[in-house]
C-alpha cells in the first residue's frame, strides 16, 4: 500500500454558501504548498481525486475544481467526469490557440464548468472569456478601484467573478459590494489536507493492458482476464466508474465497467496512471506525463 495526498481549499458564494473546493496538489501529509511540476501536479491531483480518495469524499457532493495544465487539457480524459461535479480549471500557463479552444468548446458543450485561473484581462485572451462560466482573479493588496476596470472587461461574456486570496472579513464585504460572486482565501479556511492509502499499481500490467485495450482484435474475456490479474487496476476500474458519469453506481462487474467506461477513455487513464504512478516513484518527472499526455493528442 502507499499513501496519497491533496488539499483542498473551499469556495464560497455571496451568502457564504459553499460551492465547492479547489482541488490541490500534495505530496505529503505535511507540506502545506505544492512541491512538483504543472504536469505532474494536474495529474497527480486529478488521480487521486477521483480514483484514490473518490470525488464524493473529497468534495462531499458539491463541485470539484481540477486546475488542468496545458498537456492534460490536450489529453482529454475527462469521458468519464460528471460534468455536474467538475470544474475544469485553466491554469494561467495553457496559451490560446486553436487547440485548446476546441478541446474547451467541447468540453462547454458536453455540461462542464470551464474556470480561468489568475487571470489577467489581456485582449487576446478573449476567446478564452467567451468560453468561461468562471474567471478568478487574484485580489490580494488591491483596491475596489483598482480592480472594477478589469472586473468590467471580464463582465461582457457573463462569466461569474471568483475572488482568489481574501484575507479579511473587510476585504470580503468590500469585494461583495463591487460585484464579485465567489470568494475563496485564508479568511474562510487554509487548504486542507486529506490523504489516504492506495495498492499502487505494477506498471508492465499497466502498459499490457493498454495494448489490449488499443487492438481492435482483442476480446472482452481478454480484456476481463488481463483486469482479473491485477488486484489494484481492478480496484481502480471499478473507482473510475462508480465515481463518473457512466451510470455506473454500484457496479462490481468487471466486464460491465469496461463496456460503461469503454475502451479508449480507459486506455488514456491507464497511460496517466502508469506515467504517474513511474514519475511518483522513479523520480523521473514530468517529461513521462507530458509524453503520456501528448501521446493521445486531443481526443475527446
Amino acid at each position: 500500500m502507499q499513501d496519497i495526498y491533496l488539499a483542498r481549499q473551499p469556495i464560497f458564494d455571496q451568502k457564504d454558501g459553499l460551492v465547492g473546493y479547489e482541488l490541490l496538489y500534495r505530496g505529503n501529509a505535511t507540506e502545506n504548498w505544492a512541491n512538483g511540476t504543472a504536469q505532474q501536479m494536474s495529474v497527480d491531483t486529478l488521480l487521486n481525486a477521483l480514483i484514490g480518495l473518490g470525488l464524493q469524499q473529497v468534495t462531499h457532493g458539491t463541485l470539484g475544481f481540477f486546475n488542468v495544465d496545458e498537456d492534460l487539457l490536450r489529453a482529454n480524459p475527462f469521458d468519464v467526469f460528471d460534468p455536474d461535479r467538475v470544474v475544469i480549471e485553466i491554469l494561467e500557463t495553457v496559451r490560446c490557440m486553436p487547440e485548446t479552444l476546441e478541446v474547451l468548446r467541447r468540453l462547454r458543450d458536453r455540461g462542464f464548468t470551464i474556470a480561468l485561473d489568475d487571470f489577467v484581462y489581456d485582449p487576446a485572451l478573449e476567446p478564452f472569456l467567451e468560453l468561461a462560466n468562471i474567471v478568478k482573479v487574484d485580489v490580494l493588496g488591491r483596491t475596489a478601484e483598482e480592480l472594477e476596470p478589469e472586473m468590467k472587461l471580464i463582465r461582457r461574456n457573463g462569466a461569474l467573478l471568483l475572488a482568489e486570496r481574501v484575507e479579511t472579513e473587510e476585504e470580503r464585504n468590500a469585494l461583495r459590494e463591487i460585484g464579485f460572486d465567489l470568494f475563496q482565501g485564508y479568511f474562510y479556511a487554509r487548504p486542507e489536507i486529506i490523504g489516504g492509502r492506495e495498492i499502487p499499481i505494477e506498471h508492465v500490467n499497466a502498459l499490457q493492458l493498454m495494448n489490449l485495450l488499443r487492438d481492435p482484435e482483442s476480446s472482452d474475456v481478454e480484456l476481463e482476464s488481463a483486469f482479473r490479474a491485477d488486484l489494484s487496476l481492478t480496484y481502480k476500474l471499478l473507482r473510475i466508474v462508480n465515481s463518473a458519469a457512466v451510470g455506473g453506481r454500484g457496479i462490481e462487474s468487471i466486464g460491465h465497467a469496461l463496456r460503461l467506461v469503454g475502451r479508449e477513455p480507459l486506455s488514456r487513464w491507464l497511460a496517466l496512471l502508469a506515467v504517474s504512478s513511474m514519475a511518483r516513484n522513479t523520480g523521473v518527472g514530468s517529461e513521462l506525463v507530458q509524453a503520456a499526455c501528448r501521446g493521445r493528442g486531443s481526443a475527446g
